[in-house]
């Protein structure tokens, strides 16, 4: 009697679903990232690659033709307070601006956790980073728990 096990199909394409729903790239495709920070901008910008899992620095990372300038994107269940934070209401949820050199960040309390946004662009002014952020989470918007 020969007994062969291989890999069941049905059960790499559940946990692959499983591992989708639980991504962070799965609130903005490329095409809905790029839209936000163009309305934002004012110009065109075009995701050139994006980036999740180990190989993002931060949820889901979303990159306009260089390392230099990107957006990254992640959901958490766990509250974020962060010190020197300057709270606000965005579309009626509590929301948090956080300040920074070269990276900047908007947190979003919905759905029982934090949508956070963080903006890494050429221009670093706190206005067009915030914009930017705002932007990018009215777009996910829908899609957030």
């Amino acid at each position: 009697m020969l007994l062969c096990l291989g890999i069941n199909p049905a059960v790499v394409a559940a946990q692959s679903s499983a591992a989708a729903a639980r991504s962070d790239c799965r609130f903005l495709d490329d095409a809905a990232m790029g839209a936000a920070v163009t309305r934002a901008a004012g110009k065109t910008h075009t995701v050139t690659q994006h980036l999740e899992g180990k190989d993002a620095s931060y949820g889901c990372e979303y990159r306009f033709g260089s390392v230099k300038d990107r957006v990254m994107v992640r959901y958490t269940k766990i509250r974020w307070d962060p010190a020197q934070a300057q709270v606000f209401t965005l579309d009626g949820l509590r929301a948090y601006y956080s300040p920074g050199e070269g990276d900047r960040a908007v947190g979003v309390e919905i759905g029982g956790g934090v949508f956070s946004v963080v903006v890494w662009m050429s221009d670093p002014s706190d206005a067009f980073s915030k914009k930017v952020a705002i932007e990018v989470f009215r777009a996910a918007r829908p899609k957030v728990a």
